[in-house]
C-alpha cells in the first residue's frame, strides 16, 4: 500500500513540478511583455502538461525500481538512521550517469518546450547573443575554446550537470538531516 501511494505521489510530483515550472516561465514571459498572457499560458501549460506526463512516468519508474531493489527506503515506520541510504544514492547516481552516457547519442534533437513556444511566437530572435549570465553548457554542449566537442561535449555536459545536481541535493539533504537531528536532540534534553 505504501509503495503504491509513494509511486503515485512521485508520479504526480513529476508532472506537477513540470507544469509549475512552465507556469512560472509563462508568467515571466507575460511580465516582461514578450508574449500576451492569453497566448503564452495555454501553449506553455499545454505543451508542458504533456512533457510532465513523461516526467511523472520516469519518476514513478524510479520509485518502483528503488522499492524493488531497496524496499527498506520506502518503509516510513523505520527510523531514517537505520536506513543505509549510501547504497541507494550510489545506485541512483550510477544509473543516472549510465542513462546520460547511453541516452545522449539517441536523444531527440527537437527543440524543448520553451524553445518551441519561442519559435512559434517569433520571440526567439529577441534572445541576446551576449547574455548577462552565459550558460556554462549552452545547447547542452561543452566546448574547449572554439572547439566543439560534438557528442563528447554533450555527454560531458550531461555528466557535469548530473554531478552538480547530485552534489547540491546531497549537500541540502545532509544539512537538513543534521538540522533535524540537532532539533530533535535539543527537544529531548
Amino acid at each position: 500500500m505504501i509503495h503504491s501511494a509513494c509511486t503515485q505521489a512521485f508520479a504526480s510530483g513529476g508532472w506537477a513540478s513540470t507544469v509549475a515550472a512552465a507556469f512560472a516561465c509563462a508568467a515571466e514571459l507575460k511580465i516582461s511583455g514578450t508574449v500576451k498572457s492569453n497566448l503564452v499560458f495555454p501553449i506553455m501549460m499545454g505543451i508542458h502538461a504533456i512533457i510532465g506526463l513523461g516526467e511523472g512516468v520516469i519518476s514513478a519508474l524510479l520509485v518502483a525500481t528503488l522499492h524493488r531493489l531497496f524496499p527498506h527506503l520506502l518503509n516510513l515506520q523505520e527510523k531514517p538512521s537505520q536506513t543505509p541510504a549510501r547504497h541507494a544514492i550510489g545506485f541512483g547516481f550510477a544509473a543516472v550517469i549510465g542513462l546520460v552516457i547511453i541516452g545522449t547519442p539517441v536523444a531527440c534533437g527537437w527543440p524543448d518546450g520553451l524553445e518551441r513556444v519561442a519559435h512559434n511566437f517569433g520571440f526567439i530572435e529577441k534572445a541576446s547573443n551576449k547574455p548577462i549570465f552565459p550558460a556554462p553548457a549552452q545547447d547542452y554542449n561543452i566546448k574547449l575554446g572554439d572547439v566543439n566537442l560534438g557528442l563528447l561535449g554533450t555527454i560531458l555536459a550531461g555528466v557535469l550537470g548530473t554531478l552538480l545536481v547530485y552534489g547540491l541535493s546531497l549537500f541540502v539533504a545532509t544539512r537538513l538531516a543534521h538540522q533535524t537531528h540537532y532539533e530533535k536532540s535539543n527537544t529531548h534534553t
